[in-house]
């Protein structure tokens, strides 16, 4: 995934790399090294296929820059490492989630949420510390359902993450606007009104993951 994607299509692959880690880990398999380098888009005339590729790390993998793993220290690529991860090799599939997560803020936001952490160490401890900047400090139009789902899917907390589902129930909404008549404004940088989003329908899921994720998210 190396170009900017439109809005639709970024929270088309975020939508299908959750379908896809959802079988994975209703088969017990927890990725542990999900990143953009390891996600493959596949595109033809019926569409975007996304494939997550190499499953079930075992080893710590190199590679440039600030994507280089911690080599007999961490498992995983230090930029997308959830924080539980950094401290130890037994996950379980909300790490995942923290990864994908990561992902999901640079592909509708623009930017990682630590993009000063240059250096392997530096990304683990801003995972393991540092406070994530609310999406809407980013993207002020941002829908409120979106801004909430990008702040739990990072919680420091694993608990304190949505699931997979809720996340995939979230997009869903976003994707289905409210009002198809009323004509719409593009807003930087998601290129989509902030009135997109059917509240109704996503309201009870925000409430619940509101309630953890100011905790959560600054959690160590």
């Amino acid at each position: 995934m190396q170009r900017r994607l439109a809005f639709s299509e970024a929270l088309d692959v975020v939508d299908q790399m959750a379908r896809g880690l959802e079988a994975a880990h209703a088969r017990g398999i927890v990725h542990r090294d999900l990143k953009p380098s390891n996600t493959l888009i596949v595109r033809d005339d019926q569409g975007s296929l996304v494939k997550l590729l190499d499953f079930g790390l075992s080893k710590g993998a190199v590679s440039d820059g600030v994507d280089q793993t911690a080599s007999g220290v961490v498992i995983g690529t230090a930029r997308y490492l959830s924080p539980e991860q950094a401290r130890s090799p037994h996950v379980d599939g909300r790490s995942d989630v923290y990864a994908l997560g990561c992902i999901a803020y640079e592909l509708l936001l623009g930017r990682h949420p630590f993009p000063e952490a240059r250096t392997p160490i530096a990304a683990i401890a801003a995972h393991l510390t540092a406070p994530v900047p609310p999406p809407r400090t980013i993207w002020p139009q941002i829908p409120v359902a979106l801004d909430l789902l990008l702040f739990s899917m990072l919680a420091k907390d694993p608990s304190y993450r949505p699931s997979l589902a809720q996340v995939r129930s979230v997009i869903a909404d976003l994707r289905a606007p409210a009002e198809p008549r009323r004509q719409r404004t593009a807003t930087e940088p998601g290129q989509i009104p902030a009135h997109y989003v059917r509240v109704e329908s996503v309201a009870l899921l925000m409430l619940a993951l509101l309630v953890g994720v100011l905790i959560g998210a600054f959690m160590i």
